[in-house]
């Protein structure tokens, strides 16, 4: 008998209003007659709004199949049948919304990514987001915290509009300015060293991924500034280098706090993991993309030595 595995990786998209949807005011699934091997499965309700709410997967396979949840915020009613069937699930509220702060932002260095555009600044909620989720500029006016780029505007200098987009509220984070946002300490440097890497790239062939953020979630905030915006307890950098079919890659992992003032705290390499040690403590898959031998294999391990410093 033809087993049908359905495997959910759902991504949660927030709306404004939520549609309420049954099966019994669904369209037919079509006929699968071109492959045996596998089933159809649909969504009957794609909207759901930040609060989280329910869905209905609508199956139809000839033989049994499975289905399962890689996420833990969300859940089903069931996980086997046979023949034609419905699922119901359930969303929980999206907490990232909850925090008003990005769990990460990804960009890439390449041999066109260079430029001189200069700081285009304008502080703006990022147009993308509802405004109630919105971090505004005034929110930091007097928090004890700076307005702390992820994405550096020095990062994004092949184009103004490109620069203008690192000013995004959704793009910064409450940064302390006593020793850690702040010129010469290890986050400053570990900064800019990404940055000089991404930089010194010439070759077509020669691409540098990075992926930071805060730490985010119960237990990883220090507290929050106005607006409810969540003030991370640690920040981080994923990089991944790609020079042809060789790849290398390195972590960084800092407590929020001094890492200046502290001759033993200022120094970035002291602070350096593996990508699947800084997947410990973040919860985040970084580069999850690469095939799994590449992806097992440079995720590892890194090599300081690897790296110009």
């Amino acid at each position: 008998m033809t087993k049908a595995l359905f495997k959910l990786f759902i991504l949660f998209i927030t709306c404004s209003t939520a549609i309420s949807c049954s099966e019994q005011d669904s369209p037919e699934l079509p006929d699968n007659s071109g492959n045996t091997n596998q089933g159809i499965a649909s969504i009957d309700q794609t909207q759901i709004n930040a609060n989280g709410g329910g869905f209905i997967i609508r199956v139809k396979a000839d033989g049994t199949w499975q289905a399962s949840s890689s996420e833990t915020w969300c859940t089903l009613s069931r996980t086997s049948g046979n023949g034609n069937g419905s699922i119901s699930g359930y969303m929980k509220a999206n907490t990232g919304y909850k925090y008003k702060h990005s769990y990460w932002i990804a960009y890439r260095f390449d041999n066109t990514t260079g430029g001189n555009v200069g700081r285009n600044e304008a502080y703006k909620p990022d147009p993308e987001l509802p405004s109630q989720y919105a971090a505004k500029h005034n929110d930091y006016t007097n928090s004890g915290y700076t307005r702390g780029h992820l994405c550096a505007s020095s990062d994004r200098q092949y184009s103004k509009e490109a620069n203008q987009q690192t000013f995004y509220m959704s793009n910064i984070s409450p940064q302390s300015g006593n020793g850690f946002n702040q010129s010469g300490s290890a986050w400053n440097t570990g900064e800019d060293k990404v940055q000089a890497w991404g930089y010194n790239i010439s070759r077509s062939t020669d691409t540098l991924y990075v992926v930071k953020g805060g730490t985010i979630g119960e237990g990883m905030i220090k507290g929050y500034i106005k607006n409810e915006i969540a003030i991370p307890k640690y920040f981080f950098m994923a990089v991944l280098f790609r020079s042809g079919d060789n790849y290398k890659a390195i972590g960084f992992y800092m407590p929020h706090e001094n890492l200046k003032d502290d001759p033993d705290k200022k120094d970035p390499k002291k602070y350096l993991m593996s990508i699947d040690a800084l997947e410990q403590e973040t919860g985040i898959d970084f580069f999850h993309n690469l095939p799994d031998n590449i992806e097992n294999t440079v995720e590892a391990t890194y090599n300081v030595n690897d790296w110009q410093w």
